[in-house]
């Protein structure tokens, strides 16, 4: 269901983040690398039959994907409408509506549940959490995030079959690093060591053999620092770790002297053959540039850039081992990418 909004600043404000500086940004990547000399392919699967939306949660679970809730820029409203993916049949089936009309939530699994919370209803933010069950397509209320400050734009992940929030904004343009750890097996949230970078929203996580990796985002400058959490080491011991900038700060070495377009908001991260994955977002808050993380060596490498029409916002999942990226800017488009195929523009028509 939508429902429609007065006039607010919030909204306005947050429509020109991602669409004013679309064509700008346009220009700038295409004075830059060519895609010739690029690897990778976007393939284009459907429009979104709910239509387009920005700032809506997406999870996966095991292969099928899901995803909800969202911005919709053209009458200032918010869905809390709920739909799964089926890369197999490419179609989409909706599901039991969210309890909220929520944009800027996260969204994490545990043990074949999904866990959803966070974000902004058009008036204040919330820690409000709800667990949808996939069996009985059942939404139900759990434990709020035992955060002083609701949050908008946070990040999420799934390490050891437990859920981990952290980041965000809070009212007032509060920037926050702090993270939360929920246990299903107990039912409770419990506060774990933030990490010691940037605090920032809008960033972007992913998990590669249970460790989770947290980059990008935005504050109000720069934010280049790159953090694992680690849960493949003893519980009892800090797992953060900071791991190379995504920035040309190292001038004794050469890997990082195309670094600097990989820093940006609004972006989505993915997974595939053990790597990980950046797109969309940009430094104004939409773009196209795509970059692969190798975990084995810490080095980032541009792949082709994403196909569709630039954006922020969207959402991804990694499904079959390869990563979808859809809506985004009001946009209601789902794309695949193929890491080591030859670009191949009849695939994105």
């Amino acid at each position: 269901m939508l429902i429609k909004r007065l006039f607010n600043p919030h909204n306005y404000i947050h429509l020109l983040k991602y669409m004013c500086v679309g064509v700008l940004l346009l220009n700038l990547v295409a004075c830059g690398s060519s895609d010739d000399d690029l690897i990778g392919d976007w393939v284009t699967d459907l429009d979104v039959q709910p239509g387009g939306r920005t700032d809506a949660v997406s999870v996966s679970v095991g292969d099928i994907g899901y995803f909800g809730t969202g911005y919709n820029s053209s009458d200032e409203s918010r869905y809390n409408d709920w739909w799964k993916y089926d890369p197999d049949a490419n179609s989409y089936t909706q599901l039991a509506d969210y309890p909220l009309e929520i944009s800027g939530a996260v969204a994490f699994e545990c043990g074949g549940d999904i866990y959803v919370g966070s974000g902004y209803d058009g008036e204040k933010r919330t820690n409000a959490f709800y667990k949808y069950s996939i069996t009985d397509d059942l939404w139900s209320k759990i434990d709020s995030l035992p955060s002083e400050e609701a949050r908008y734009g946070a990040v999420a992940f799934t390490v050891n079959d437990k859920g981990y929030v952290g980041t965000g904004v809070a009212e007032n343009t509060v920037y926050l690093k702090d993270f939360y750890c929920y246990d299903p097996s107990i039912e409770k949230w419990s506060e774990v060591t933030s990490f010691g970078g940037t605090k920032r929203y809008e960033a972007v996580s992913f998990v590669i053999d249970n460790v989770a990796y947290v980059v990008t985002g935005t504050k109000s400058s720069k934010v280049y620092d790159f953090w694992k959490y680690d849960g493949n080491i003893n519980p009892d011991l800090v797992k953060w770790e900071r791991l190379r900038d995504i920035y040309n700060t190292d001038d004794d070495n050469s890997y990082d002297d195309d670094y600097d377009d990989i820093i940006r908001y609004g972006a989505v991260a993915f997974v595939s053959g053990g790597k990980g994955y950046v797109t969309t977002g940009g430094s104004g808050g939409t773009g196209n540039v795509t970059w692969e993380y190798d975990p084995s060596d810490d080095t980032w490498d541009e792949k082709t850039a994403f196909e569709g029409a630039s954006r922020g916002g969207a959402v991804s999942f990694s499904l079959y081992d390869r990563g979808y990226v859809l809506t985004g800017s009001g946009y209601s488009d789902i794309m695949h990418f193929l890491p080591h195929a030859e670009q191949d523009d009849y695939n994105n028509q």
